[in-house]
């Protein structure tokens, strides 16, 4: 469909418009914030109780947790951040594809989340 990335921005702004570039922007600003809240906050949650319940493998002299236990923690957070914010990826991505040709059409947000929703059903946002 396109040559290249300065071929497909060209041909988007001249049939669709330079706003159309865009699409998804509104879906990925509103997923950044309750994906960092809850990373952020688990992470320093689960490292403040693992550094005054320090677990076996860990030295019990009070300092800091171990670099595998901070590993953990941020693996941990991470995932749950991303459970939190992944139907609002999914929105974003959508959204991105709706000038493809065969795709659905969205009027925005919360158009997608609604179809999304009656289609394939509240687990559909976690395709």
């Amino acid at each position: 469909m396109y040559k290249g990335v300065s071929h497909c921005l060209f041909r988007i702004a001249r049939r669709e418009g330079i706003g159309n570039w865009y699409r998804g922007l509104g879906a990925s600003l509103c997923g950044i914030v309750p994906y960092a809240s809850v990373d952020l906050g688990v992470y320093f949650s689960l490292k403040e109780f693992l550094t005054r319940h320090p677990p076996p493998w860990d030295p019990k002299d009070g300092s800091d947790p171990s670099v595998t236990t901070l590993l953990g923690c941020g693996t941990t957070s991470s995932t749950c951040g991303m459970l939190v914010s992944y139907p609002l990826q999914l929105v974003r991505t959508r959204l991105q594809a709706v000038g493809l040709q065969g795709m659905p059409q969205y009027s925005g947000i919360v158009d997608c989340v609604r179809k999304t929703v009656q289609q394939d059903g509240p687990l559909g946002l976690y395709r």
